[in-house]
Formats: C-alpha cells, structure tokens, sequence
C-alpha cells in the first residue's frame, strides 16, 4: 500500500546510504496536499490502524536492494497493490507520492521490513513495510502491504528493476561500542526505529489549509455567553433559520474532521451559515483579529460608552421605597376577612383599581420627552460610540469571506447572540481579564 513520505533536512542523507547514522537525524515532515482527497472528511482523512512492534521483539532481518531505477518501481508497486485480491481492496489506498520529482534511471535503494507491524495491533494480520531511497531527494516513498511481499519482489527482480540482496542482521556481529565502551544500538535498531517513528508521520493526513492557517492565528474572540444553554439559544432563534439562496437545514457536518474544535452552539452556527468547520474557524480568528485591533485603536470610546450604558441604566432604575413596618395591634388578615364578610363589601384590590380609573391622567412637563424620543436619543449616543455597527460588522464578513448579504448577516447574528461582538468583552480579553475560552460542554 503506497503512502506518502516524510520530508528530511536538506543535507541530511539517508541511513541505508551512509551506513545507517543518520536516521535518528532526519526530521520527516508529512507533504502539505493531497490530490483528490477532502482534508476536512473524517471518512476520506481515515488512515488504517497500524501497530509497529516493539525493537525488541522485531528479530527479522532488515532485507536492503539495490533499486536500478526508482521511478518504474515506485509505478510497478502502486499498480500491484491496485490489483490486490477483493477482500484487500478496502484497505489499499493509493496516493500521490510526488513521482515527477523522479526522474527515469534514478538509482536508490528499496528497505524491506517483513512483518514489522500488525493491523489494528492484530497479530494475525502482519503488515510488511517497504522504504524506498533516492539519492538526493527529501522524500522517502513508504509502501505497506498484508499480502507477503515475495511475489512482489520476484517479480521485480525479474523486470531487472531490483539488484542482489543483503540482509541487515537483528544484530551487528561483533556489536559497535561508544569511545566510552558503552555497547551502542545496532543498524539493524536504528533502522527500524527510524522507519516505526517516521512512518506515522508519512502516511499520516495533513491538516487542511484552512485549519493550518486558522491556527497560526491567535484566539481574541470572547468566551460564549451562558455556554450551557447557547446550542438552544442558536436554534430556537428564527432569523437564522430564514434564508433565499441557503437551506432552512443547514450543512451536514456529522463527517467534519474538525467537528470536536468547535462548542455545539458553533457547530450549529456553522452548520447554518452553510461553512465546514474549518472554514468557520478561520473567519472567525481572522475576523476578531481585525475587530480586537479596531477596539484597542477606540478603547477609550468604548469605556466611555460602557461608563453611559451603567448611568443610564441606575437612573433608568426607581428607588424602591421602604416598606412600612405593619402595627402590631392591626392584623391585615382581620381587615380582610371582615371586608369580606361584610355585605355590598368591594374588596381592596377592586378599591385600588376603581381608585386608578377614576383619577385624571398625570400630566407630563412641557419640555419633558416621551419615552420613544429618550430611547431614540440614547439609541444615537451608543451607536456614536461604538466601534462597529451592526451593518458594518455584516459589511466586514462580506469583504473578509466573499460570502453574500444574507450569508454574511446569519453569521454576524449569530454571533451577537453568543456575545461575541460586545466590544467590552473584547477589550477585556486583550486586558486579560477574559480567557477568551469557549466553555465546552
């Protein structure tokens, strides 16, 4: 089964070329894309469970070939594991390996490691490893297989593609020792080790371009407001499930690889706004990094309109008056019984309400204004003061994302509901008073 190969510092050679001692040196990287394949799926991203076993307890030999050309190998293996029997097919899965970095006649050397490993750490079910070396390239190409090689391999050296084999023994006679005596690993060891390391690395599914850059991108946005109830407050909201050109449904993210990154009122924002996880989890970094610097260039702004909000809001609030203590030589409940008993009686909380009618209307100053104009007045200061309206941040995810109108109004709703956009929070987590955390449930 062909995989991908790890990458290796320029100048570092490969250990079956120097003798084996430098693959403890080697930093394998796994390649950045994969041609024809969702790096945001689970299910196209789902790589076999393969269990090396322990370097002690590997004491097959270590199989070196001299490869006379690495390009026409590298086909004739890829094509031999296409052609596996059915009950194999499901587990093959070929991928681009960078082959027109190979030129033909290139010359290298195939490692083989029989039975290094096991399926689903199942010892019945052996996987051999090939590794595959050319001189001068930073990748190593890693095929596995649960079908015994040797066919394989006949056939190769048979196409003359394979020289004469030289077997690597479990251990080096007589053993290497340190300047200090110390007895030191065998290159049987070092090999297998290198290629148990490496290998997950190699076959390994890169993260997707969208979650790489999202990570590079620090996390400014503020916590969720009320996080246990906030999956309920996205879904039973009507303006998200309103739209002209989107599902009422939203996405199905159930195969998203990055599901688990996001908090399930996110995940059902996301779902709604019709972007995988990914995506979402990039806009929403690249978006708050862009906000939080406009909030700290008008942060005395935003203390000034945060200072208004508090006063209006204790002036707004009435003084409740004190209760008087009840004389303790009049029982209410008496009163009341006695009204009640009492014929053509009208009861007290009748009386009040008769009261309340019969009165003439209060009469407001002059120069006094209605309650709309004062709410109209306040409702200008604060947009004044804000650092971003709720049509501008709309404006500001349509420049950012490329989405539409109504796209782009769903998620900025959204995230006013889960508290996201109040510039207070977001100066608080730049003054690191706020962790800036989503609470997970």
């Amino acid at each position: 089964m062909a995989n991908e190969r790890p990458r290796r510092r320029r100048g570092v050679s490969n250990a079956a070329g120097n003798g084996g001692k430098s693959e403890q040196e080697a930093t394998p990287q796994p390649v950045p894309e994969q041609n024809g394949i969702d790096l945001n799926s689970k299910s196209a991203t789902h790589v076999a469970n393969i269990v090396f076993r322990r370097p002690q307890q590997y004491n097959f030999p270590v199989i070196r070939f001299e490869c006379h050309d690495c390009l026409a190998t590298c086909h004739f293996i890829r094509e031999s594991l296409r052609a596996a029997p059915p009950d194999f097919q499901p587990l093959v899965r070929i991928e681009d390996q960078i082959l027109n970095l190979i030129h033909p006649q290139t010359q290298g050397q195939l490692l083989l490691f029989e039975s290094a490993a096991m399926l689903d750490g199942d010892p019945a079910a052996p996987i051999s490893i090939l590794s595959l070396y050319t001189p001068g390239h930073i990748h190593v190409r890693y095929f596995w297989t649960l079908m015994s090689p040797t066919r394989l391999l006949t056939e190769l050296t048979r196409r003359n593609l394979l020289g004469p084999s030289v077997e690597i023994p479990y251990y080096d006679n007589p053993p290497d020792h340190s300047r200090t005596g110390g007895l030191l690993a065998s290159r049987h060891h070092r090999l297998y080790t290198f290629v148990a390391q490496s290998f997950h690395l190699a076959t390994r599914f890169p993260d997707s371009q969208e979650y790489r850059t999202a990570s590079q991108i620090s996390d400014v946005c503020p916590s969720i407001i009320e996080p246990a109830t906030a999956h309920q407050r996205i879904e039973g909201e009507n303006d998200l499930h309103v739209s002209h050109d989107l599902s009422i449904d939203g996405k199905d993210l159930s195969d998203d690889r990055y599901l688990l990154e996001l908090h399930p009122a996110e995940r059902a924002l996301a779902s709604l706004v019709h972007a995988c996880c990914a995506e979402y989890l990039l806009i929403k970094r690249q978006y708050f990094k862009a906000f939080s610097r406009d909030t700290v260039l008008h942060a005395e702004k935003v203390r000034r309109a945060v200072a208004q909000n508090r006063n209006q809001h204790r002036a707004a609030t009435p003084a409740t008056p004190a209760t008087p203590a009840p004389d303790a030589a009049d029982d209410g409940d008496d009163d009341e019984q006695s009204l009640a008993d009492t014929p053509n009686s009208t009861p007290p909380r009748a009386m009040r309400s008769r009261a309340r009618s019969s009165s003439a209307p209060a009469t407001r100053p002059a120069n006094h204004p209605s309650a709309r104009a004062r709410a109209a007045q306040s409702g200008a200061r604060n947009r004044a003061l804000r650092v971003r309206t709720k049509n501008a941040h709309i404006r500001a995810v349509e420049a950012q994302s490329g989405w539409n109108f109504a796209r782009a109004r769903k998620l900025v709703r959204g995230w006013e509901m889960l508290g996201f956009l109040d510039e207070e929070r977001v100066l608080a987590v730049l003054d690191g008073d706020d962790d800036g955390e989503g609470e997970v449930e």
